[in-house]
């Protein structure tokens, strides 16, 4: 017969299980938004992480916008088009 062990997780971790409304700021409101989102608890937002900026600059001429460009995470220019 097989027997499963009874392992608990470590005390230090349980403050991560908690439910998201434990943390400073996080309202009835913001509380329903995460879960809409299906972010319960503490440790889902471990795996909603960003993965991608968007740099949205104010420009004074529209000659100085670059077309099919794209800034990379070290502020420089990719070009986008195969020209």
């Amino acid at each position: 017969m097989i027997q499963y062990l009874n392992i608990m997780r470590p005390e230090l971790l349980n403050s991560i299980f908690k439910n998201i409304s434990t943390l400073p700021g996080i309202g009835p409101k913001l509380e329903t938004i995460f879960n809409k989102l299906s972010i319960n608890k503490i440790v889902h937002l471990f795996w909603h992480i960003p993965y991608n900026i968007i740099k949205r600059d104010m420009y004074e001429n529209i000659n100085d916008l670059y077309i099919n460009w794209i800034l990379d995470g070290n502020d420089d220019l990719i070009n986008t088009c195969d020209d």
